[in-house]
């Protein structure tokens, strides 16, 4: 069995975390998404709290479940997604999985939080020969393939505003839900929510309410 392992605080989950997202689903056969719910004003004005981060993705694992079925499996980070992370390595790397390969996905510039153990005295502890074996394999962001993925579910986009979506910063996004800027909010929600209901309504529109109010 093939894993793609995803987390992270995702303040809000935007089109560039679900690209990470649509890469996995293609690559494996089951994908884990961790994610947190800590608050963070990082880079932006506007505070994005607890209670926001929990709405969200109560909607994001109602639509993910309705769209993506078994192929994922969504959870909250506890104590945090990296800790989540590192225990399901833990779990293969013990054999109470047995998982024929790991991929971990992660931005570029999270992506030492996991490799800055490999070739120390620590990667035995923390990854025993997973990676040795490549059963445990690191995955950044390749554009060229985030663009192949997201493509199945905007086909009509071209590359340019494909490669767009996939760049976006959580911070922009938080910015535009300062200013109650939807037409920005909107084009950076995932497709899959514009196709599922959450509550009787579009999960597009239950986000949207979960990030400005009202």
């Amino acid at each position: 069995m093939k894993v793609g392992i995803f987390g992270g605080g995702f303040k809000p989950f935007t089109t560039g975390h679900f690209s990470k997202v649509s890469l996995s689903l293609i690559e494996n056969d089951i994908t884990y998404l961790f994610y947190g719910v800590s608050p963070r004003m990082k880079n932006s004005e506007f505070l994005y709290t607890r209670e926001m981060a929990e709405s969200v993705f109560e909607i994001v694992k109602d639509s993910m479940n309705k769209k993506f079925g078994d192929k994922i499996i969504v959870k909250k980070g506890v104590p945090n997604p990296l800790v989540e992370m590192f225990k399901l390595i833990e779990s293969a790397k013990n054999g109470d999985h047995k998982f024929d390969r790991i991929s971990l996905y992660s931005e570029e510039e999270d992506l030492h939080r996991f490799t800055k153990y490999i070739g120390t005295k620590s990667e035995e502890k923390y990854f025993g020969d997973l990676v040795s074996s490549e059963r445990l394999v690191f995955k950044s962001s390749d554009i060229g393939s985030l663009t192949s993925s997201m493509k199945i579910f905007y086909p009509d986009l071209c590359n340019s505003k494909i490669v767009d979506l996939i760049k976006v910063r959580g911070s922009a996004v938080r910015s535009a839900i300062l200013k109650n800027d939807l037409e920005i909010i909107k084009n950076y929600i995932p497709a899959f929510l514009f196709e599922t209901s959450y509550n009787g309504n579009k999960s597009s529109d239950e986000m949207l309410k979960a990030l400005c109010g009202g």
